[in-house]
C-alpha cells in the first residue's frame, strides 16, 4: 500500500472523536389529594375528570436527553441546577405522559406548529438538588416540568401542564447535581407537601371556559439511562483525508494504466 494512503487511513482513525449521548427514562406515580374542576361562565357545565376521586392512582412516564438539555438557568446555584427553558421553537429535548381515570396527557410532542395567529409558550424544564440546605435541613430533590399555553384565534387561552417533584431529607437519590443520573425513590407515606405533582387542562367547548385540575402526592419515582452510547464521529479533518486518499489511489491507478 502507498505509505501516504496508509498515513491518510490512520489520520482518519485518530481523527475520529467520542460524542457521548444519555437519555434518561423514567416512571412515577402516586394518589390523588385534591380534585378541582369548574366551569368558569356556566354553571351547567359538564365535568372534566368524569369519576376522578381522591385516591385514585396516578401513573406516568417522562424522559429526557442530557445532550439537548439547555444550559443552567440562572437561578441555579453549587447546590441546586434547573435545566428549564421557555417560549416558541423550543426543541423537543425531554417529554411526560400522565394517565387518570381513562384520560392519558401526552405532551412530548403536541408542541403546535409555529403560527403567528395562535402564538404558544412552552415550558420544559428539570430540576436536580442535592443537599440543599433550607436553613433547618439538608434536602435532596428532583423535578419535571412541562407545560403547553397555547392563544387561540379569537385571542383566548389554553393550558396543558403536567409536572411532579420530589424532595425531602435523607432520601439520598443524589451524589451530585450532575443532570444524568439513575435513582429510585418509593414511599408510600410520602408528604404531599414535598413530593407531589399537578395534572391541569384548561380551556374552552360548547358549554364555555373551563378548569381541570388534579394534585397528587408522589410514591415512587424511578430514572434510568435509555441510551448511553459512545458514537465515533468523524470531523472535518476526517472528511478530507478520505478526499485525499481517493485522489492518491484514482492517481496511482491511472499512473499503472499508462505504463501498461
Amino acid at each position: 500500500m502507498n505509505r501516504k494512503l496508509l498515513l491518510a487511513l490512520l489520520l482518519c482513525v485518530f481523527s475520529s472523536g467520542p460524542a457521548n449521548a444519555i437519555i434518561i427514562e423514567g416512571e412515577f406515580g402516586g394518589v390523588i389529594n385534591e380534585v378541582i374542576d369548574r366551569g368558569v361562565y356556566d354553571d351547567d357545565y359538564t365535568t372534566f375528570w368524569r369519576n376522578v376521586k381522591i385516591g385514585d392512582a396516578v401513573h406516568g412516564t417522562y424522559w429526557y436527553d442530557s445532550e439537548l438539555a439547555p444550559s443552567p438557568s440562572e437561578f441555579s446555584d453549587g447546590n441546586q441546577f434547573q435545566y428549564r427553558n421557555f417560549g416558541p421553537d423550543i426543541p423537543v429535548w425531554s417529554g411526560m405522559t400522565a394517565t387518570v381515570d381513562r384520560h392519558i396527557f401526552d405532551i412530548t410532542q403536541n408542541q403546535p406548529d409555529p403560527d403567528i395567529w395562535k402564538p404558544y409558550i412552552v415550558d420544559r424544564g428539570v430540576s436536580v438538588s442535592n443537599e440543599v440546605n433550607t436553613g433547618f435541613e439538608l434536602i435532596d430533590g428532583f423535578a419535571v416540568i412541562n407545560t403547553i399555553l397555547l392563544k387561540t384565534a379569537d385571542s383566548r387561552f389554553s393550558s396543558t401542564v403536567l409536572s411532579f417533584g420530589i424532595g425531602g431529607k435523607d432520601i439520598g437519590i443524589f451524589n451530585s447535581t450532575k443532570l444524568g443520573q439513575e435513582f429510585s425513590w418509593f414511599d408510600e407515606k410520602s408528604d404531599p407537601i414535598y413530593n407531589g405533582g399537578v395534572i391541569g387542562k384548561s380551556g374552552y367547548n360548547d358549554d364555555g371556559q373551563y378548569e381541570a385540575e388534579v394534585r397528587f402526592t408522589a410514591t415512587y419515582v424511578t430514572a434510568r439511562v435509555k441510551k448511553d452510547v459512545e458514537v465515533s464521529e468523524p470531523g472535518i479533518l476526517l472528511l478530507m483525508l478520505i478526499g485525499m486518499a481517493s485522489l492518491l489511489a484514482r492517481r496511482k491507478s491511472k499512473q499503472t494504466h499508462v505504463l501498461a
